[in-house]
This record gives structure tokens, sequence and C-alpha cells, in this order.
């Protein structure tokens, strides 16, 4: 992504200098943005061809959301991600940011136009802030909008943020006010100063309560489930390395998404994808046991709080079928359901994490 946002800067800036008539700055930036685009080709056709794969995903939601968008028909629920989803007092904030920010930056296109449109480079920021539309667009309409919008913030941030400042010098320096007018400004200059410093304040604390990563993901924090970094605690510590310590590395595990990536890391495991149909069914059924014999599933973890919250992230597994879709927490028998499997022996149990053994199942319903 850092190589394709090198090359589409490039393009802009190369843009923003035939707007600005210089062709010095053109000119050399038009045969950098080329030599990039070869490379980042020559990279991904060579090397890592998987990336187009990887990304795959993320353009065709996006496009089928513009595309449902476009025709006027839903474009589906907010994301758990999106501050649509946060508290009250996130969303007020994030709402008056977006509106602030949408306004202040066409006022900066408009000192460009008057003041700098002869300089390459500030031309080339403003063309770049036509993308502080786009993300907000991406993170109203675009489902799991809110990590894409995130992401791209890092990079919009900088253009945007250059046009809002510059619509802020206008609004404050009576220095750029017509002299007409220059003596009823001055008069409410303190009023306009104060206004000014609250909007800022606002955007710089919208992008601390409603950035990436999601609040429910920030630490310090409570345990969440399917939580991420507010998954990880001292109780899945314990059961990873106990994993490591009286199984041996490698082996193959069902878990959830909270669990998944400290049994990986701590507990050099092998959990594996596709997993849920293990934890959201009251028995363990002859299908159940041969999906296990496909995915060649050894053991599994269960966390037996998946029962008493709702997956901070939308979904309980790396790859859950019902995503976004949970009303209510599994139901508890749906994760103890092993305990009554033959041949199925529960080999560790802290409390809320129980591993279970399913070498020796007889893979038959129950």
């Amino acid at each position: 992504m850092t190589s394709f946002l090198l090359v589409a800067t490039l393009g802009v800036i190369t843009l923003g200098a035939l707007f600005a008539r210089d062709r010095a700055v053109a000119k050399w930036a038009s045969i950098v943005a080329l030599l990039s685009a070869g490379a980042f080709a020559a990279w991904i056709v060579f090397v890592a061809p998987s990336t187009v794969s990887y990304l795959q995903p993320v353009a065709a939601g996006a496009l089928e959301a513009l595309r449902a968008l476009l025709a006027g028909g839903p474009t589906g629920a907010p994301s758990p991600t999106s501050a649509a989803n946060g508290p009250l007092g996130n969303q007020a904030l994030a709402a008056v940011a977006v509106v602030l920010m949408s306004a202040l930056v066409p006022v900066g296109w408009w000192q460009v136009w008057r003041r700098y449109r002869r300089q390459a480079w500030i031309v080339a920021l403003a063309i770049g802030s036509l993308s502080w539309y786009f993300i907000v667009a991406v993170r109203l309409f675009v489902p799991d909008g809110s990590e894409l919008a995130g992401r791209a913030s890092t990079f919009v941030f900088v253009p945007a943020g250059f046009m809002a400042a510059l619509a802020v010098i206008r609004l404050t320096d009576k220095g750029l006010r017509r002299p007409v007018i220059r003596a009823a400004v001055r008069r409410r200059a303190p009023l306009v100063v104060a206004v000014a410093v609250a909007g800022v304040l606002v955007l710089v604390f919208n992008g601390l309560v409603n950035g990436w990563p999601p609040y429910w993901e920030r630490l310090p924090g409570p345990y969440q489930v399917a939580g991420v970094e507010r998954s990880v605690g001292p109780e899945q510590i314990a059961s990873a390395d106990w994993a490591l310590a009286a199984l041996g590395p490698g082996n193959r595990f069902a878990t959830d998404e909270g669990d998944y990536t400290v049994l990986g890391s701590y507990g050099d495991q092998n959990p594996v994808f596709g997993d849920a149909f293990l934890y959201t069914s009251p028995t363990f059924t002859q299908s159940a046991a041969q999906q296990v014999q496909a995915l060649a599933i050894q053991y599994a973890l269960v966390d037996r709080r998946l029962s008493d919250q709702l997956p901070a992230s939308g979904g309980y597994f790396p790859i859950d079928p019902n995503f976004g879709e949970y009303k209510h927490p599994l139901p508890l028998a749906d994760l103890t359901k092993f305990n009554h499997v033959p041949g199925v022996a529960r080999i560790y149990d802290s409390g809320n994490i129980v591993i279970y053994d399913l070498n020796g199942s007889a893979y038959y319903g129950s």
C-alpha cells in the first residue's frame, strides 16, 4: 500500500505542476512516478503476486458498496468497528469533525486559487485533499469501512490538514481581509479566534477518540471477547504456555478470535481457519467430525467467556460466517458439549479456558 500511495502521490504532484505550469517539477515528478510504478509492478509480478488476492476482497467490497449507493440501495449495517456503533459522545464528536473538515477544505481551495495557484506543491496538496471526501464516503457506506478509512487517513490528512490550515488562517487573520470590513471584524477577533481554536481541538480529539484502532480495542481496558489486544491477558498467555510445554509446538488447534494470536505466538501452535462450526452447535455431529478430520484438528481450545459477551470485533472466529449478525452471546451448551463426546479428553482447565484433546474421539454424534 505504501508503494501504491507513493506512485499516486508522485502522480498528483505531476498533475499539480501541470496546473501550476511548472514544467521542471512536472518533468521530474512524472519520470520518478513512471519508474516507481514500474518497480512496483515488477515486485507484484515476480516477488509478491499474493498481494492481488490479499487486496481483492477489500476492493471488491468497496466497489459493491459504491454500486449499491449509486443504485440507491442499502449498503449494509455499520460494521462493529465503525464509529457509528461507538459511544454516543464519540459519534457526536465524529459527526462534528467530519462536517468541520468538509467545510474547511473548500475554503482552503479558494485560498490556493487566489494566492498559490502558481506553486506546484501547494496545488498538488489541493488536488490530494479531494481524497478527504473519498474516505468520508468509505467510512459511511462501505461495510467495515472504518478500518480502511482509518488506515488511509494517515496519508489523506497531510493534504486535507494543509487545506484546513489555510482555511483557518483565512478566517482568523485580519490582514487577509478586505479593508472595508477590517474594522468590524477587529471587534469580533477574539470570538473568531476562540471558535477557530475550539474547531482545531475538536479535530484533534476526534483523531484520538475515533481513529484506528477502534475504541473497544485500545489499552488499557477490561477483557473483551474477540477484542484483539483487549483479549490478551494472563489466562490466555498461561494456556498458550502450557500448550507449548505439554503438547510441543505445531499442533493444529481450533480456537476463537481472541485466543487465536496468543496460541499461535506464545504457544507456537497452528490455529486453523474455518472452525466456527465446532462452537455453534450443541452437539458434536457426524458432519462436524468429518470437518474436524478434513481440517486435521487435533485440539480445541474453548473460552467459556464467549457465552458471556458479544464479540467486540463483530465475529467470534478468525473466519466467521455470522460476522456482524450476532444478537446474543453463544449458548454455553455449544461450548461445553465436548465434555460429553466419547473419546474426547479435557486436558486443561483454567476456569474460563478449556483445552480438549480430539485425537481419541470416536468421531460420531452424541
